[in-house]
């Protein structure tokens, strides 16, 4: 019997409403800036796309995001999944918002999860860079010859602070100080607002959103963060 995986019952929740709309905006923005390769980096991956629980339940989230062309740029990449009964996940939407050329970096702890995700990427084609069960092995890659720009996903069971080394370490060693760089991170946790840590490396604060039990909040390198600031604010996010 396959091992399941809690996240599943979960897919397509306002939290994940929220979080991917701020991801695909952040993607798109970055995109903009950078027509070369750009790498997309996740320490808690799941899957590019899963069966949805409740349809219903992601319709009734969706006023969580204000209208406009921010939230139309997530709809154009989630409403025909949902369509067929299907959720595209966050490194799905990443690859997908990008484009190529990419390369991602991802993290997968559960192992039937992990297992899926690795047939799913071949099966899509998708230029793979490291394909990891534990994020902390993120940290331990070697730096590759070509350095980057960068989209960090930062999101764990528990608390981001848990993998600020690991996000340091691929902004140290995946891009070079003159390519961009963008963090988001994402936190269940009933007490938010959440005391959030100081910015990792040379990254600058793009702001919050606040809507409990969820938080997120992200940074950017100082070049990108004036559009990234704005693609942000575009979702109601507080600066």
């Amino acid at each position: 019997m396959t091992d399941p995986n809690v996240q599943d019952r979960n897919v397509g929740n306002r939290g994940d409403v929220i979080k991917h709309a701020a991801l695909v905006a952040l993607a798109g923005a970055l995109r903009a800036r950078n027509p070369g390769l750009v790498r997309h980096a996740e320490t808690h991956t799941f899957r590019l796309h899963a069966p949805l629980p409740d349809p219903a339940r992601w319709h009734a989230a969706i006023p969580a995001i204000p209208p406009g062309p921010a939230l139309d740029a997530y709809l154009a990449r989630q409403a025909p999944w949902v369509a067929r009964g299907l959720y595209r996940c966050s490194a799905g939407l990443a690859a997908d918002t990008l484009g190529a050329p990419v390369r991602l970096l991802l993290a997968e702890a559960h192992s039937p999860t992990h297992a899926a995700l690795a047939a799913a990427l071949a099966a899509e084609g998708l230029p793979i860079e490291a394909l990891v069960h534990d994020a902390g092995a993120l940290a331990l890659l070697p730096a590759p010859a070509d350095p980057a720009p960068l989209l960090v996903h930062v999101d764990p069971f528990d608390h981001p602070l848990a993998y600020w080394d690991t996000v340091t370490r691929l902004l140290t060693n995946w891009r070079r100080p003159q390519h961009d760089a963008v963090v988001l991170a994402f936190a269940y946790d009933k007490a938010t607002p959440l005391t959030w840590p100081a910015p990792p490396a040379d990254l600058l604060p793009l702001g919050r959103l606040d809507a409990p039990p969820y938080g997120l909040a992200a940074w950017a390198s100082g070049g990108f963060a004036p559009d990234a600031r704005a693609a942000l604010a575009a979702l109601g996010w507080a600066a």
